[in-house]
């Protein structure tokens, strides 16, 4: 979840900055800071907001793993 997309959620859940920090148990500089892209939004932060702002869980960000990497060996016959 990215900073604007925090935002976006709290505006659709009609939260000012100050309640949603309170509800999130962050201070309201915090939260500016998340919304402003100054401090990036941890998965479980996310997760947290999801459900206190009543967002879908696509406003969720996807896990990405990395392809496993092959050596040489792995192409031996």
């Amino acid at each position: 979840m990215t900073g604007e997309a925090l935002k976006t959620g709290r505006r659709q859940a009609n939260l000012t900055q100050q309640e949603a920090a309170w509800r999130l148990g962050l201070t309201q500089a915090y939260l500016s800071m998340l919304e402003r892209g100054r401090r990036p939004v941890t998965a479980e932060l996310a997760a947290h907001a999801t459900r206190v702002f009543h967002l879908l869980p696509t406003s969720l960000p996807l896990e990405v793993h990395p392809p496993p990497t092959l050596d040489e060996s792995g192409f031996k016959s």
